[in-house]
């Protein structure tokens, strides 16, 4: 099993613009051999960092690092990284396994 933790901020005016395009992409991912997980999740208050509005974690988990190269390739991917390019200020990606 291969997880993602992706961390991205975005522009304060591009906020709902991005949520948008990520609610488009969302079933399309969901529906890709190998998914398991795609959601995406915003700072809940209490936490030990201040909320942010315009930063958001979408936590991936796929069966296979097969299935997660077929997902990057895929032209739906790099439509939404053209799309939400200019959407977002920063982002990070943590690939992750399992510690046995």
């Amino acid at each position: 099993m291969i997880h993602l933790v992706v961390t991205m901020q975005v522009r304060p005016d591009s906020r709902q613009a991005f949520l948008d395009l990520f609610g488009r992409l969302r079933p399309t991912v969901l529906a890709e051999a190998g998914c398991v997980q795609y959601q995406l999740f915003a700072d809940l208050p209490g936490g030990t960092q201040a909320p942010d509005p315009n930063c958001f974690t979408l936590l991936e988990q796929w069966e296979s690092e097969a299935h997660l190269k077929a997902h990057l390739a895929a032209p739906h991917m790099k439509t939404f990284s053209q799309t939400a390019g200019p959407l977002r200020v920063a982002t990070t990606v943590r690939i992750l396994r399992p510690v046995p």
